[in-house]
């Protein structure tokens, strides 16, 4: 993972790949938040993500939104059953 962008408003993917502790929650019997975890993409698919969409940490803990984690390759090439 390269860095983590913070999002406040829904985008559009289109191969989510889930990480983090929602990961871990889907492959077991632990219980999360939805803030607990993110969507991990490749370079490539955040260049995509709009400006105007993309927060600060402050923000996001204030507010909410959506994190991602923005990997150097697809980490879709890892994922079982769309989770890494």
């Amino acid at each position: 993972m390269e860095r983590i962008l913070y999002v406040k408003t829904p985008v559009q993917i289109e191969r989510q790949v889930i990480s983090g502790m929602r990961a871990l929650a889907h492959q077991t019997i632990i219980g999360v938040n939805e803030q607990n975890g993110a969507v991990a993409v490749s370079k490539k698919t955040a260049a995509k993500i709009p400006v105007d969409a993309i927060c600060t940490e402050q923000y996001f803990g204030d507010f909410g939104g959506f994190v991602f984690e923005v990997w150097s390759y697809d980490p879709a090439i890892l994922a079982k059953n769309a989770c890494v």
